[in-house]
């Protein structure tokens, strides 16, 4: 039990004692209450960030040209090396152009034409790439299935068609693997893959080795000008 004196002691002390708060006031008043939570990002950083945003896509929508792989690559892009003053050149070398295509490719077939052994076949020396150039066409538009052979090893996949791609997009990608790694073989023209879109439109299944050793040949149609033009 406590003693009265100490009790009515210690009253006396503290009475006379400073204050606690009155010490740290000068501390409370210069440092801030800290408190539970995350501060607001400042105003003028969501404004320049929105701001940024907009002129992305502004910047984007004008000067992407879609993302197509058949625009812009540079003055050696256009044939010949020359730069164009025309806002839409027409004339595009077509192995640069279908380098770019062969992207979506090169994932099987690598990079350098060889393929994966087992799993998908090398272009590079490949007599069908080589070959006939409406088969090729056939191809790349409707896929190829089942087994082959190419350089000894035998391949049993599935390639997917590409004929989501324009036709001037397949040219120039037939062209480039046609006339790249060991490959010498004559380009591919846009008017040959039309032809071969339009006589295999109603064809829904990929082809077969088989099928495209007795597959009919398919030639480009000749514009009715460019015969005019011969015929005078």
């Amino acid at each position: 039990m406590n003693d009265p004196n100490e009790l009515e002691m210690h009253e006396q002390r503290r009475g006379t004692e400073p204050d606690v708060e009155e010490i740290h006031e000068v501390v409370y008043r210069e440092k801030t209450e800290p408190h539970e939570g995350v501060q607001p990002v400042p105003t003028e950083m969501i404004v320049a960030a929105f701001a940024l945003l907009l002129f992305g896509g502004w910047y984007l929508g004008n000067y992407s040209a879609d993302f197509a792989v058949d625009r812009y690559e540079g003055p050696a892009a256009f044939v010949g090396g020359a730069i164009e003053t025309s806002k839409t050149p027409t004339v595009i070398d077509p192995m640069l152009m279908g380098k770019r295509v062969f992207n979506y490719c090169a994932a099987c077939h690598q990079a350098n034409g060889q393929g994966v052994v087992g799993q998908f076949p090398p272009l590079d020396g490949n007599p069908v790439v080589n070959g006939r150039e409406d088969n090729l066409a056939r191809i790349v538009l409707h896929g190829l299935t089942g087994p082959v052979e190419v350089a000894g090893q035998q391949y049993n996949g599935q390639m997917p068609k590409w004929s989501q791609l324009d036709d001037r997009s397949l040219a120039a990608v037939l062209t480039y693997i046609r006339a790249s790694w060991s490959n010498d073989a004559p380009p591919v023209s846009e008017q040959l893959v039309t032809a071969v879109r339009e006589a295999t439109s109603g064809r829904g299944a990929a082809w077969t080795a088989a099928e495209l050793e007795t597959a009919g040949t398919v030639e480009a149609k000749v514009a009715d000008d460019a015969t005019e033009d011969a015929t005078e």
